[in-house]
């Protein structure tokens, strides 16, 4: 069989086509801007100055006195870049249009109330303006101003000028999120085809010091038990709150130290085998030397904390960047839950 002969226009040709295509179907995190909605005020489908304030006293009303739901704020931001890139798919429910949905898979995820919140407040000052994909941005960085201390120099910057998509497939969940029972080498790979580090991998794992997880995730460590893996006094407290074959799945805090602080507490409990999830032993179950030095540098005293939480910032700002629509790419949804 012949092989057609394909010429050098032709070539040129596809080589500007594919380009363009990429450019349409995903936008630039260059057009993303620090002060997005405050930057042109001739222009009111992107002007709402006061959008991020709003979105923070929205949350902190909605939470009260529990700051506890907030730490899905950032899973939720995390889950929604790391499937379809940072445009709120994770917030569409089911639908007609959307039979099966990416937060299908999220059974345990809180917080989802705040979302709303904070897209109810700012719709009502800046009408069709604020995106939901920015609103998951803006509420991950508030959730962790609110849950490490409240300090000024933890409301770290957020560019914004993202687009809301259209499309959310449980499918893609399953595919390209990391699961709790990953070994190191699958979390590295999953981590490095978003383009993080072995050390970038490790510090946004710290957001496990907050928050809480149902039995099922990590029961099949408790029965059997392996005390090479578990501290035997911290699986026994686990088997009293997750018995074998519970008929209730019950849920646990993620860390039982300081459990409603996000904080480098995480690492020393990798470090002392009371974690919940193999993904979180596996860290420490590693000959990778990155993996041990990052994981020893927060665990220093004094300066540990602080470095992790100036690396955990830096993440989440790349984070926020994946994979985003801008201009006039995707929309601005009405509602976060539903497309327009």
């Amino acid at each position: 069989m012949e092989v057609p002969r394909v010429s050098l226009p032709m070539v040129y040709s596809f080589l500007i086509s594919a380009i363009f295509f990429q450019f349409v179907i995903a936008g630039s995190s260059d057009d993303l801007k620090v002060g997005f909605y405050s930057y042109d005020r001739t222009n009111s489908k992107t002007y709402c100055p006061s959008a991020e304030t709003t979105i923070r006293e929205a949350i902190k009303e909605a939470l009260g006195n529990d700051y506890g739901p907030a730490a899905s704020l950032i899973r939720w931001h995390f889950h929604d870049c790391f499937v379809r890139g940072c445009e709120a798919s994770v917030l569409l429910n089911k639908s007609a249009d959307i039979p099966n949905p990416e937060n299908a898979a999220f059974f345990n995820m809180r917080g989802y109330y705040l979302i709303e919140a904070a897209k109810t407040s700012v719709e009502n000052i800046c009408p069709g303006v604020v995106s939901c994909a920015d609103i998951l941005a803006f509420a991950a960085r508030d959730a962790f101003y609110l849950l490490t201390g409240k300090s000024d120099s933890d409301l770290y910057s957020v560019s914004a000028g993202r687009r809301d998509g259209n499309i959310s497939l449980l499918t893609e969940a399953g595919t390209f999120l990391p699961r709790p029972d990953f070994d190191f080498s699958q979390l590295t790979n999953s981590f490095a085809d978003k383009g993080f580090s072995t050390d970038e991998m490790i510090t946004l794992s710290g957001a496990h010091s907050v928050g809480q997880s149902h039995c099922s995730s990590f029961t099949s460590r408790l029965y059997p038990y392996n005390p090479d893996q578990i501290d035997p006094s911290y699986a026994q407290a686990l088997q009293m709150l997750c018995p074998q074959n519970a008929a209730v799945n019950g849920v646990v805090p993620q860390d039982n130290v300081t459990r409603d602080t996000l904080d480098a507490q995480y690492y020393t409990n990798v470090l002392n085998n009371k974690v919940l999830f193999f993904s979180d032993w596996a860290l420490r179950n590693t000959s990778d030397l990155v993996a041990k030095a990052t994981i020893q540098s927060y665990t220093t005293p004094l300066i540990g904390n602080a470095l992790w939480k100036s690396k955990f910032i830096a993440a989440m700002q790349k984070l926020g960047k994946l994979d985003v629509l801008t201009g006039t790419q995707g929309q601005i949804r009405k509602t976060c839950g539903a497309n327009n």
